[in-house]
């Protein structure tokens, strides 16, 4: 897979936007150390580390939590022979994240994001997490860690991009950075995300990582200079949400963690709306102009005592690319556009 025909070129050459792009609405994440041969697709496939009743105990944990995710991760050949590590992270902002569209109030209750890690020497350790409690089963991390997808099984692109930034992330902050199975959007490789704060990141270049690293340390979005564009969103938030905080962010250059608390979306009627042609995609995507409709939200944010609402629309069909490295086609992707915001 050359780079010129892979999903990741194609998603940048198309100007597919990142806001509003990131893992969904997934509040609990376990990571799990695996050094063995990670499948294709993570839960399903999984390596022979993973005996039946432990891959059918954490299958059940996942189950019983909505939102709640698996991670592999590793470090490689360096790091094996002390037992392997876990973590949990429980992704909340403040105030936690507000009521879902049209789904009523998030389940979680308010309290701030929290990272748990313990080192097992079997994974039959896992039979006594409790993933709405985990501060009882591990220790409680201060500090974030870095996972960055380097899953080439999954995708060649997360592979080719992922493993140099992993690198980078990890000449920075050392035992804090971690190789991980596939986060999702590996057309916007190389991905990264920041737990227990939620933040996911793409296309971020190597030269950028101290700055990312830098801004998350000390407690702030890393949307500075050159990574204002990678922030694809928070995970615990709807896709709606991430889109419209990462415009309000940037609106109001308010960049600290937890300063932007979610209040609500609010769906409008879709509007028909006119969108240009791209001319001839990667894969022999024909033009795509002419009338879609496009549905719009309002979202609503309290920062401090004030309050703001932001208007999105998502146009359907508007961006056609290669969803995965391999495809001989594209697809047409829809995208997030700010069409306002204002103080309430």
């Amino acid at each position: 897979m050359s780079a010129a025909t892979s999903c990741s070129r194609s998603s940048e050459s198309a100007g597919e936007c990142l806001p509003g792009t990131a893992t969904a609405e997934t509040h609990t994440w376990l990571l799990v150390e695996d050094c063995g041969v990670w499948g294709k697709r993570v839960p399903q496939e999984l390596s022979p580390t993973w005996t039946r009743p432990v891959a059918e105990r954490v299958s059940a944990l996942l189950n019983a939590h909505t939102g709640a995710r698996l991670q592999l991760i590793r470090r490689g050949a360096a790091g094996r022979g002390r037992g392997l590590q876990v973590f949990v992270a429980q992704v909340r902002g403040a105030g936690g994240a507000g009521p879902r569209d049209g789904e009523g109030p998030c389940a979680l209750s308010d309290s701030k994001p929290l990272l748990v890690s313990r080192t097992v020497q079997s994974l039959m350790e896992l039979d006594t997490l409790d993933l709405a409690h985990p501060e009882v089963w591990g220790e409680v991390d201060k500090a974030p860690v870095y996972l960055v997808c380097t899953h080439g099984r999954r995708d060649a692109c997360c592979a080719r991009k992922g493993v140099p930034l992993y690198r980078a992330v990890e000449a920075l902050v050392g035992d804090r950075a971690w190789q991980t199975s596939h986060l999702g959007g590996h057309r916007f490789a190389p991905v990264l995300l920041t737990l227990p704060h939620g933040y996911m990141y793409g296309r971020i270049e190597v030269a950028e990582c101290q700055e990312l690293v830098q801004a998350t340390d000390a407690g702030r979005v890393g949307i500075g200079t050159g990574v204002e564009s990678r922030v694809r969103g928070r995970v615990d938030l709807s896709a709606v949400q991430q889109a419209a905080e990462c415009f309000l962010r940037d609106a109001l250059a308010e960049n600290s963690f937890g300063a932007l608390e979610p209040a609500g979306v609010e769906a409008r009627r879709p509007v028909v709306v006119g969108v240009p042609g791209h001319g001839t995609r990667a894969g022999g995507v024909p033009p795509c102009g002419g009338q879609v409709a496009a549905q719009r939200w309002i979202s609503f944010w309290k920062v401090g005592a004030r309050r703001y609402e932001v208007e999105t629309e998502r146009v359907p069909g508007a961006l056609p690319v290669l969803k995965s490295c391999g495809d001989e086609t594209g697809s047409l992707i829809g995208t997030m556009r700010l069409l306002g915001w204002r103080e309430v």
